[in-house]
């Protein structure tokens, strides 16, 4: 299994997207820029609802109607963050799996 993962992280990094996102000079901060919005696409949403869903603005705007208006916004962020973070791993696909976690 661990063969099988360490070959696909090293096709990863050895496509033209890991070159193109390792050689492009403004690429990869783009890139992080884009994910990180993307992330907060994904987590506003999910406290807002969370929030309706304690009560707050109950008298303004009923659960459905909230999840309506706020999921579809949440799966974007998460198309967002996914798609990105793929792009930025192949730039160091290897070397990101090979690193420990910080003691």
């Amino acid at each position: 299994m661990l063969d099988l993962l360490s070959s696909l992280l090293m096709m990863l990094q050895s496509s033209a997207l890991g070159d193109v996102v390792r050689n492009a000079r403004y690429l990869y901060p783009v890139l992080e820029a884009i994910h990180i919005i993307g992330i907060a696409l994904l987590v506003g949403p999910a406290f807002t609802f969370d929030l309706r869903l304690l009560g707050l603005g109950h008298r303004t705007v009923s659960v459905t109607t909230t999840a309506r208006y706020l999921l579809p916004v949440s799966h974007a962020g998460l198309a967002i963050a996914a798609t990105t973070g793929v792009a930025l791993m192949s730039a160091q696909a290897t070397v990101i799996a090979s690193a420990g976690a910080a003691p």
